[in-house]
């Protein structure tokens, strides 16, 4: 009987290291399984009582005013009523703070002049320019071999402005070899990238057309590209990222950026340029503050009250004086004259024609 022994210990501990493996098996099973269930749970629970926001920061101070375009109305948004019907019937619901972003001013500095006669040469004028009135580095342009263009350049920030008197050589309209809008828009990329301006908050932001037709000697709106006389291109800076958030960066004229090319469909390269704009000061996305913010149902008594901002004159309303309001959003304003920040602002628009801005951050951080 003794000879059976070393068999009988076998078996049982081939018995028992089956039982082990089987019970191991389960429990890594049954472990991964809490685990997953732990984590559907936590994101629950957060979905459902999320963490309070950080506290603002602050670490900007007081604020200044946001600067809006002098041809802004301030208080004509108080002689109408609205309307307000967004898609759910309500104001959204916005953040408790929002980041706001430090936008550095250029200064003299020695050398500016000689930069500025480099560029300007790149650009078709070689003459010898003119100091501009009351503005600081200021200098206007003339196009020796066309008297028609013009340029004013501020050699300190590098912005500029040319300008095209059409008016007095309407014939360049005769053309209209503009390809596609596509088209339009590479020429308008490849324009300033030869001039070493595509910045990369440009390049990655969104570019958008706007279309013009002769009228009287003047460019108005057109319907679509196919009745177009010139094309503007419009750069828009990439939008804020904040979180799981984006939020668009606007100009205090949402139908014109700040950087914008206006081009004919004239084969004449000197024609063919009717308008630049160039406006853009570096913005430091990792130098920022948190702020707090008003909340959409104040921000909308702020319009009724005639606190809000119109970016033009007030649109013809009906003939009860109400103007129907259908999108309210967060962005950022990229402020024209500059600014040393870039601050939120709550949107009001009836998707058609009237936008207002009303500050976001709550009015006591304003100076």
């Amino acid at each position: 009987m003794e000879d059976y022994l070393p068999m009988a210990n076998l078996t049982e501990t081939a018995f028992y290291t089956r039982r082990f493996v089987k019970f191991s098996v389960f429990a890594v099973i049954g472990f991964v399984i809490l685990k997953i269930v732990w984590g559907i749970g936590l994101a629950v629970w957060s979905k459902v009582f999320p963490p309070p926001p950080p506290p603002p920061t602050l670490a900007f101070g007081q604020l200044p005013k946001i600067n809006f375009a002098p041809a802004l109305v301030a208080s004509a948004s108080a002689q109408y009523t609205y309307i307000l019907e967004t898609v759910d019937g309500k104001l959204p619901k916005l953040p408790v703070t929002a980041k706001v972003y430090f936008l550095p001013q250029s200064g003299v500095t020695f050398g500016d002049f000689d930069k500025m006669r480099a560029q300007a040469s790149r650009m078709g004028f070689t003459g010898d320019p003119k100091v501009i009135p009351n503005q600081v580095n200021g200098w206007h342009f003339d196009d020796s071999q066309n008297p028609l263009r013009h340029m004013d350049y501020n050699a300190t920030s590098g912005n500029f402005h040319i300008y095209y008197d059409f008016g007095y050589d309407l014939n360049l309209f005769a053309e209209r070899n503009f390809g596609s809008p596509e088209e339009v828009i590479s020429q308008a990329v490849a324009y300033f990238s030869n001039l070493g301006l595509i910045r990369d908050d440009l390049s990655s932001g969104e570019q958008k057309t706007a279309y013009f037709r002769l009228e009287a000697g003047s460019l108005v709106p057109a319907e679509s590209f196919a009745e177009a006389d010139a094309v503007e291109v419009n750069f828009y800076r990439e939008k804020i990222k904040d979180g799981e958030e984006t939020y668009p960066v606007l100009t205090a004229n949402p139908r014109q950026s700040l950087v914008s090319i206006t081009l004919s469909g004239n084969s004449n390269q000197t024609k063919k340029i009717l308008d630049v704009r160039y406006y853009y000061w570096a913005l430091d996305r990792e130098n920022w503050a948190t702020y707090p913010l008003q909340s959409a149902t104040a921000a909308f008594e702020t319009l009724k009250s005639g606190g809000a901002y119109v970016t033009s004159l007030l649109p013809a309303a009906d003939e009860k004086k109400q103007i129907t309001i259908r999108k309210v959003y967060l962005a950022y304003l990229d402020p024209f004259p500059p600014q040393t920040y870039l601050q939120p602002v709550i949107v009001f628009s009836d998707e058609k024609s009237f936008i207002a801005f009303v500050p976001a951050i709550t009015s006591n951080w304003y100076k």
